[in-house]
């Protein structure tokens, strides 16, 4: 809440604490997350994975290879991970935005921080895409399709939100506002009327290596509508605001974009749940624009604002986290960091 009042070395010294302090909570967790046990066994197993016969991507497992073999601690890893992952989210941040500070509370008060407690190998990823998003935007697609085709070695679903991302490329004469609700309506009528096996077929165009999320994506189990509240809400948001969003910040026009992505996709895993995990990469779109309308709303009282946001966002996440979501409450940590036992 501070933040507008504050100098840029002020600002620059509170986004390093906040960047330390996020990364050494990650880091330092303990049997924290619901995947925690997944990721330690892979790392104490990790000389022993071989890629043709284990669901890991090649990438990971030397990763993980390298660490081990210099007899550092799992522990250790994950504080290099955590680092690695809040460091992108930072740069990437100032890239496209004034707010820094702003991001980092939306990236907590989300949830998208404590997913990477869970899905570590995809937020990897994730991480790497949004700071890359600055290369697609400036359209050096070499140099961004060469850095993502190498997280692919990180978590091969990238390779989905690739081609999503080059069919965004095409040029639309139709209003973007009115092409999205057509698209809505049409993703509307799909998760109400369409088949599992229709999904599956889809999948099985794909490369056999994609087929691996066939296996669940035909499901009638798909995320819980209460996911929908905060996206509705700012797409809302983004209706009202978009004319002035757009001529604030050019950069914000991409944002939009991939917002509209996510949603559309998070209708989808609604009925589909795998369906999330692509979404997830497009999730990180709200870090920017829910900062940016912030700052066109004029008012004289912006701490009360500020102080509405917090209070809403906090109470959002602390909720989420009390009813189980991420399995971090309790949290437990271990600094035993560098000994690999």
């Amino acid at each position: 809440m501070l933040r507008r009042y504050l100098n840029s070395k002020l600002n620059n010294l509170l986004v390093l604490y906040l960047y330390l302090t996020l990364s050494i909570v990650a880091g330092i967790r303990y049997y924290v997350g619901t995947d925690f046990q997944l990721y330690q066994g892979i790392y104490n197993s990790s000389n022993n994975i071989k890629y043709s016969s284990d669901f890991v991507e090649i990438g990971y497992i030397y990763i993980n290879k390298m660490f081990y073999n210099f007899n550092l601690s799992f522990q250790f890893f994950l504080i290099i991970v955590a680092l690695f992952i809040n460091f992108n989210f930072i740069r990437g941040a100032y890239k496209y935005t004034n707010d820094v500070i702003g991001v980092l509370f939306f990236f907590v008060t989300t949830g998208i921080y404590f997913s990477t407690y869970n899905i570590m190998r995809q937020s990897i990823v994730v991480s790497i895409l949004f700071i890359c998003f600055s290369l697609f935007i400036k359209k050096r697609y070499t140099l961004f399709v060469a850095i993502m085709g190498l997280s692919f070695l990180i978590h091969r679903s990238i390779f989905i939100v690739l081609i999503i991302l080059a069919v965004s490329t095409i040029k639309l004469r139709v209003n973007p506002l009115k092409f999205f609700l057509w698209s809505l309506a049409f993703v509307t009528l799909f998760v109400n009327f369409s088949s599992n096996s229709i999904v599956m077929k889809i999948f099985y165009v794909l490369p056999d290596k994609y087929q691996m999320y066939s296996s669940s994506i035909g499901n009638t189990e798909g995320i819980n509508y209460f996911n929908l509240l905060l996206p509705s809400i700012l797409l809302i948001l983004v209706f009202i605001f978009y004319k002035k969003l757009i001529s604030k910040n050019a950069i914000n026009k991409f944002f939009v974009k991939i917002f509209f992505v996510f949603y559309l996709l998070l209708i989808i895993s609604t009925k589909y749940l795998d369906f999330y995990r692509v979404a997830a990469y497009f999730e990180i779109s709200q870090l920017i624009l829910i900062p940016e309308i912030l700052m066109l709303i004029k008012l004289k009282e912006k701490w009360f604002i500020d102080l509405c946001v917090v209070i809403v966002f906090s109470v959002f996440i602390i909720s989420k986290l009390i009813l189980g979501h991420y399995g971090v409450v309790p949290y437990n940590f271990n600094t035993d960091l560098f000994l690999n036992k």
